[in-house]
């Protein structure tokens, strides 16, 4: 089931995401991510701007996806990321 994302949701994107992190080629950030950190970046998808969404099977989150705004620095562009997230996205699903 796909669905918006949810606090409670944190812990389980994370993990995925530090996921992508290990296997290199999928994000542009090469450091693991703590959930401790990344609370204020899930409550800003949490809304209608910039959503996240999550796919569970059974109650277990097994992928996300999100949408940001542009953000200088180390990361990739947006559109980029999007493609990026989808990719992994699409391969967690086919594992599944």
């Amino acid at each position: 089931m796909i669905r918006k994302v949810k606090t409670g949701d944190l812990e389980a994107v994370v993990d995925i995401y530090n996921q992508a992190v290990e296997a290199r080629f999928q994000t542009g950030f090469t450091e693991r991510i703590n959930p401790a950190d990344r609370v204020d970046w899930l409550n800003g998808h949490t809304g209608n701007d910039y959503p996240m969404f999550v796919y569970e099977t059974g109650d277990v989150v097994v992928g996300w996806l999100s949408i940001s705004p542009y953000r200088g620095g180390g990361g990739l562009h947006s559109a980029e990321r999007l493609r990026s997230v989808i990719l992994f996205t699409l391969l967690t699903r086919a594992e599944v």
